[in-house]
Protein backbone atom coordinates (compact mmCIF):
# COMPACT_ATOMS: atom_id res chain seq x y z
CA UNK A 1 0.00 0.00 0.00
CA UNK A 2 1.31 3.43 -0.97
CA UNK A 3 1.36 5.80 2.00
CA UNK A 4 1.93 9.49 2.64
CA UNK A 5 2.57 10.75 6.17
CA UNK A 6 1.72 14.33 7.11
CA UNK A 7 3.33 15.68 10.26
CA UNK A 8 1.01 18.47 11.39
CA UNK A 9 1.24 21.31 13.89
CA UNK A 10 -1.71 23.20 15.37
CA UNK A 11 -1.50 26.94 14.58
CA UNK A 12 -4.80 28.21 16.02
CA UNK A 13 -6.84 26.43 18.74
CA UNK A 14 -8.48 23.30 17.32
CA UNK A 15 -11.89 22.20 18.64
CA UNK A 16 -12.70 18.64 17.54
CA UNK A 17 -14.44 15.74 19.23
CA UNK A 18 -17.18 13.13 19.11
CA UNK A 19 -20.79 12.99 20.27
CA UNK A 20 -19.65 12.62 23.88
CA UNK A 21 -18.05 16.11 23.68
CA UNK A 22 -14.68 14.64 24.53
CA UNK A 23 -11.91 16.52 22.74
CA UNK A 24 -10.06 14.17 20.38
CA UNK A 25 -8.76 13.99 16.84
CA UNK A 26 -10.95 11.92 14.52
CA UNK A 27 -10.20 10.67 11.02
CA UNK A 28 -13.90 11.03 10.14
CA UNK A 29 -13.63 14.77 10.72
CA UNK A 30 -10.57 15.03 8.49
CA UNK A 31 -12.25 12.93 5.82
CA UNK A 32 -15.24 15.29 5.86
CA UNK A 33 -13.01 18.34 5.32
CA UNK A 34 -11.19 16.61 2.47
CA UNK A 35 -14.49 15.76 0.76
CA UNK A 36 -15.69 19.34 1.15
CA UNK A 37 -12.62 20.83 -0.57
CA UNK A 38 -12.76 18.11 -3.23
CA UNK A 39 -16.22 19.45 -4.16
CA UNK A 40 -15.07 23.08 -3.95
CA UNK A 41 -12.30 22.27 -6.44
CA UNK A 42 -14.84 20.86 -8.89
CA UNK A 43 -14.30 17.13 -8.40
CA UNK A 44 -16.98 14.88 -9.84
CA UNK A 45 -19.43 12.87 -7.72
CA UNK A 46 -18.23 9.66 -9.36
CA UNK A 47 -14.60 10.38 -8.44
CA UNK A 48 -15.59 11.43 -4.91
CA UNK A 49 -17.37 8.13 -4.28
CA UNK A 50 -14.48 6.15 -5.71
CA UNK A 51 -11.78 7.97 -3.71
CA UNK A 52 -13.54 8.63 -0.40
CA UNK A 53 -16.19 5.91 -0.38
CA UNK A 54 -19.97 6.03 -0.32
CA UNK A 55 -22.69 4.99 2.12
CA UNK A 56 -25.75 6.59 0.55
CA UNK A 57 -27.83 3.42 0.80
CA UNK A 58 -27.35 -0.10 2.22
CA UNK A 59 -27.13 -1.55 -1.30
CA UNK A 60 -24.62 1.02 -2.50
CA UNK A 61 -22.05 1.06 0.32
CA UNK A 62 -18.62 1.39 -1.19
CA UNK A 63 -15.24 1.58 0.49
CA UNK A 64 -13.00 4.31 -0.83
CA UNK A 65 -9.50 4.10 -2.26
CA UNK A 66 -8.14 6.27 0.55
CA UNK A 67 -7.78 5.30 4.22
CA UNK A 68 -6.79 7.68 7.04
CA UNK A 69 -5.27 6.93 10.43
CA UNK A 70 -3.19 8.59 13.12
CA UNK A 71 0.10 7.32 14.40
CA UNK A 72 -0.58 6.72 18.08
CA UNK A 73 2.34 5.28 20.05
CA UNK A 74 3.46 3.48 16.91
CA UNK A 75 0.02 1.99 16.24
CA UNK A 76 -2.63 3.10 13.72
CA UNK A 77 -5.75 4.65 15.21
CA UNK A 78 -8.88 6.32 13.82
CA UNK A 79 -9.22 8.36 17.03
CA UNK A 80 -6.41 10.15 18.84
CA UNK A 81 -7.34 11.17 22.41
CA UNK A 82 -5.95 14.48 23.66
CA UNK A 83 -5.71 15.43 27.32
CA UNK A 84 -3.72 17.22 29.98
CA UNK A 85 -1.65 20.27 29.11
CA UNK A 86 -2.48 19.85 25.41
CA UNK A 87 -6.01 21.14 26.08
CA UNK A 88 -7.20 24.55 27.25
CA UNK A 89 -10.54 26.28 27.48
CA UNK A 90 -11.22 28.36 24.37
CA UNK A 91 -11.95 31.26 26.73
CA UNK A 92 -8.29 31.30 27.80
CA UNK A 93 -7.27 32.17 24.25
CA UNK A 94 -9.85 34.86 23.50
CA UNK A 95 -10.57 36.70 26.77
CA UNK A 96 -8.27 39.66 26.10
CA UNK A 97 -8.89 39.82 22.34
CA UNK A 98 -12.14 41.35 21.11
CA UNK A 99 -11.73 40.03 17.56
CA UNK A 100 -11.26 36.44 18.70
CA UNK A 101 -14.22 36.71 21.06
CA UNK A 102 -16.32 37.87 18.11
CA UNK A 103 -15.27 34.84 16.04
CA UNK A 104 -15.64 32.32 18.88
CA UNK A 105 -18.82 33.65 20.52
CA UNK A 106 -20.93 30.42 20.26
CA UNK A 107 -18.30 28.59 22.31
CA UNK A 108 -18.39 31.09 25.18
CA UNK A 109 -21.98 30.65 26.35
CA UNK A 110 -22.45 29.01 29.73
CA UNK A 111 -23.02 25.31 29.19
CA UNK A 112 -21.42 25.39 25.75
CA UNK A 113 -17.83 26.11 26.73
CA UNK A 114 -15.37 24.25 24.58
CA UNK A 115 -11.82 23.08 25.09
CA UNK A 116 -9.30 23.20 22.29
CA UNK A 117 -5.99 21.66 21.31
CA UNK A 118 -3.32 24.23 22.02
CA UNK A 119 -1.11 25.83 19.34
CA UNK A 120 2.15 23.96 18.66
CA UNK A 121 0.60 20.55 19.42
CA UNK A 122 1.95 18.07 16.85
CA UNK A 123 0.58 14.81 15.46
CA UNK A 124 0.92 12.60 12.37
CA UNK A 125 -1.87 11.78 9.92
CA UNK A 126 -1.23 8.87 7.57
CA UNK A 127 -2.95 8.50 4.20
CA UNK A 128 -3.00 5.02 2.72
CA UNK A 129 -3.93 4.35 -0.92
CA UNK A 130 -5.57 1.10 -2.02
CA UNK A 131 -3.55 -0.88 -4.61
CA UNK A 132 -6.36 -0.18 -7.10
CA UNK A 133 -5.81 3.60 -6.79
CA UNK A 134 -4.41 5.02 -10.01
CA UNK A 135 -2.00 7.91 -10.40
CA UNK A 136 -4.86 10.29 -11.19
CA UNK A 137 -6.69 9.24 -8.00
CA UNK A 138 -3.59 10.03 -5.92
CA UNK A 139 -3.13 13.38 -7.70
CA UNK A 140 -6.73 14.35 -7.02
CA UNK A 141 -6.38 13.50 -3.34
CA UNK A 142 -3.10 15.41 -3.02
CA UNK A 143 -4.66 18.46 -4.66
CA UNK A 144 -7.57 18.17 -2.22
CA UNK A 145 -5.25 17.79 0.77
CA UNK A 146 -3.30 20.90 -0.25
CA UNK A 147 -6.50 22.96 -0.38
CA UNK A 148 -7.69 21.54 2.95
CA UNK A 149 -4.47 22.23 4.84
CA UNK A 150 -3.54 25.55 3.25
CA UNK A 151 -6.85 27.28 2.47
CA UNK A 152 -9.11 25.59 5.01
CA UNK A 153 -9.17 24.72 8.69
CA UNK A 154 -10.48 21.83 10.80
CA UNK A 155 -12.99 21.35 13.60
CA UNK A 156 -15.56 23.70 15.14
CA UNK A 157 -15.51 27.35 13.94
CA UNK A 158 -13.17 26.40 11.12
CA UNK A 159 -14.61 29.04 8.77
CA UNK A 160 -13.58 31.64 11.29
CA UNK A 161 -9.94 30.65 11.45
CA UNK A 162 -9.90 28.18 14.33
CA UNK A 163 -8.29 24.81 13.67
CA UNK A 164 -5.58 26.05 11.31
CA UNK A 165 -2.91 23.40 10.76
CA UNK A 166 0.59 23.64 9.34
CA UNK A 167 2.28 20.80 7.48
CA UNK A 168 5.76 20.68 9.02
CA UNK A 169 6.87 17.47 7.33
CA UNK A 170 5.82 14.99 4.64
CA UNK A 171 6.97 11.45 3.92
CA UNK A 172 5.91 10.06 0.55
CA UNK A 173 5.10 11.20 -2.97
CA UNK A 174 3.07 14.44 -2.94
CA UNK A 175 2.83 14.57 -6.75
CA UNK A 176 4.73 17.85 -6.93
CA UNK A 177 2.69 19.84 -4.37
CA UNK A 178 4.57 21.95 -1.84
CA UNK A 179 2.69 21.54 1.44
CA UNK A 180 4.85 23.51 3.87
CA UNK A 181 4.33 27.31 3.73
CA UNK A 182 7.48 29.40 3.35
CA UNK A 183 8.70 31.65 6.15
CA UNK A 184 8.65 34.57 3.75
CA UNK A 185 5.75 35.77 1.64
CA UNK A 186 3.09 33.19 0.79
CA UNK A 187 1.62 34.80 -2.34
CA UNK A 188 3.79 33.14 -4.98
CA UNK A 189 3.70 29.82 -3.13
CA UNK A 190 -0.12 29.86 -3.17
CA UNK A 191 -0.27 30.78 -6.87
CA UNK A 192 2.22 28.06 -7.82
CA UNK A 193 0.27 25.32 -6.05
CA UNK A 194 -3.13 26.57 -7.23
CA UNK A 195 -1.83 26.51 -10.80
CA UNK A 196 -0.72 22.92 -10.24
CA UNK A 197 -4.15 22.06 -8.85
CA UNK A 198 -5.60 23.59 -12.02
CA UNK A 199 -3.94 20.76 -13.94
CA UNK A 200 -5.93 18.25 -11.85
CA UNK A 201 -9.28 20.02 -11.40
CA UNK A 202 -11.07 22.53 -13.66
CA UNK A 203 -9.86 25.66 -11.83
CA UNK A 204 -10.95 28.36 -11.84
CA UNK A 205 -14.44 26.98 -12.34
CA UNK A 206 -17.43 29.18 -11.59
CA UNK A 207 -20.27 26.70 -11.77
CA UNK A 208 -22.97 28.61 -9.90
CA UNK A 209 -24.83 25.39 -9.10
CA UNK A 210 -22.25 24.53 -6.44
CA UNK A 211 -19.75 26.38 -4.24
CA UNK A 212 -16.42 27.30 -5.77
CA UNK A 213 -13.38 29.43 -4.98
CA UNK A 214 -14.23 32.94 -6.11
CA UNK A 215 -11.09 34.64 -4.86
CA UNK A 216 -8.15 34.46 -2.44
CA UNK A 217 -7.19 37.77 -0.82
CA UNK A 218 -4.21 38.72 1.34
CA UNK A 219 -4.99 40.29 4.71
CA UNK A 220 -4.02 43.95 4.52
CA UNK A 221 -2.67 44.31 8.05
CA UNK A 222 0.64 42.59 7.48
CA UNK A 223 1.91 39.85 9.76
CA UNK A 224 2.16 39.47 13.50
CA UNK A 225 4.66 37.44 15.48
CA UNK A 226 1.74 35.49 16.97
CA UNK A 227 -0.66 33.97 14.38
CA UNK A 228 -3.50 34.27 16.93
CA UNK A 229 -2.96 38.03 17.02
CA UNK A 230 -3.14 38.11 13.21
CA UNK A 231 -6.50 36.30 13.40
CA UNK A 232 -7.65 38.72 16.10
CA UNK A 233 -6.86 41.74 13.94
CA UNK A 234 -8.44 40.18 10.87
CA UNK A 235 -11.62 39.75 12.92
CA UNK A 236 -11.52 43.30 14.26
CA UNK A 237 -11.27 44.67 10.72
CA UNK A 238 -14.07 42.39 9.55
CA UNK A 239 -16.31 43.48 12.44
CA UNK A 240 -15.76 47.20 11.76
CA UNK A 241 -16.51 46.91 8.06
CA UNK A 242 -19.56 44.72 8.49
CA UNK A 243 -21.42 47.44 10.34
CA UNK A 244 -21.12 49.84 7.40
CA UNK A 245 -22.34 47.53 4.64
CA UNK A 246 -25.56 48.04 2.76
CA UNK A 247 -28.29 45.43 3.20
CA UNK A 248 -27.68 43.66 -0.13
CA UNK A 249 -23.96 43.47 0.69
CA UNK A 250 -24.58 41.94 4.11
CA UNK A 251 -26.10 38.92 2.36
CA UNK A 252 -22.59 38.13 1.17
CA UNK A 253 -21.35 37.77 4.77
CA UNK A 254 -24.13 35.42 5.87
CA UNK A 255 -27.53 35.93 7.49
CA UNK A 256 -28.42 33.67 10.45
CA UNK A 257 -32.12 34.52 10.16
CA UNK A 258 -32.36 32.84 6.76
CA UNK A 259 -29.70 30.21 7.61
CA UNK A 260 -27.27 31.51 5.03
CA UNK A 261 -23.69 30.75 6.02
CA UNK A 262 -20.94 33.21 5.26
CA UNK A 263 -18.83 32.20 2.24
CA UNK A 264 -15.73 33.76 3.80
CA UNK A 265 -12.95 31.60 5.26
CA UNK A 266 -10.35 33.13 7.60
CA UNK A 267 -6.93 31.49 7.33
CA UNK A 268 -3.71 32.27 9.18
CA UNK A 269 -0.31 30.71 8.69
CA UNK A 270 2.53 29.91 11.05
CA UNK A 271 4.58 32.85 9.72
CA UNK A 272 1.88 35.28 10.90
CA UNK A 273 0.34 36.09 7.53
CA UNK A 274 -3.37 35.77 6.90
CA UNK A 275 -5.70 35.35 3.93
CA UNK A 276 -9.43 35.44 3.23
CA UNK A 277 -10.82 32.72 0.94
CA UNK A 278 -14.10 33.84 -0.65
CA UNK A 279 -16.46 31.21 -2.05
CA UNK A 280 -19.05 31.77 -4.74
CA UNK A 281 -22.17 29.79 -5.60
CA UNK A 282 -25.89 29.90 -6.25
CA UNK A 283 -26.51 30.88 -2.61
CA UNK A 284 -25.22 34.36 -3.49
CA UNK A 285 -26.74 37.17 -5.56
CA UNK A 286 -24.97 38.62 -8.61
CA UNK A 287 -25.01 35.32 -10.50
CA UNK A 288 -23.21 33.46 -7.74
CA UNK A 289 -19.97 35.47 -7.69
CA UNK A 290 -18.78 38.23 -5.38
CA UNK A 291 -17.73 41.57 -6.89
CA UNK A 292 -14.19 42.55 -5.87
CA UNK A 293 -15.48 45.96 -4.82
CA UNK A 294 -17.84 44.31 -2.30
CA UNK A 295 -15.02 42.18 -0.91
CA UNK A 296 -12.83 45.24 -0.38
CA UNK A 297 -15.63 47.07 1.44
CA UNK A 298 -16.47 44.07 3.60
CA UNK A 299 -13.02 42.67 4.45
CA UNK A 300 -9.63 44.17 5.44
CA UNK A 301 -7.92 42.86 2.32
CA UNK A 302 -4.83 43.95 0.47
CA UNK A 303 -4.05 42.48 -2.93
CA UNK A 304 -5.90 39.65 -4.62
CA UNK A 305 -3.68 36.57 -4.74
CA UNK A 306 -5.84 34.46 -7.06
CA UNK A 307 -7.26 34.30 -9.69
Amino acid sequence: MEKVKFKLQVITPLMMGGANHREELRTQSFNGVFRWWFRIAGGSLEDERRIFGWAGSPKAIRRGLVSLWFENSGRPSAVLPVEGENLKSIGDFVKWRSGLRYLAFPTLFQGNERKALVPNYEFTLVVGFHPMAGDEDVREFMATAWLSFNLGNFGYRSRRGFGSLKVIGVEGNTKGFSFSPPQGGIEDWIRKNINLIGQVFPLPHRDTDKPHIDGIYLYAGGREFDPLETLNRMAEGYKRRRKGLRKHERVFLGLPGVRRASPVYFKVFGNGQGIFVVLGGKFLPDKGNVPTETVKRALPVGGKIWP
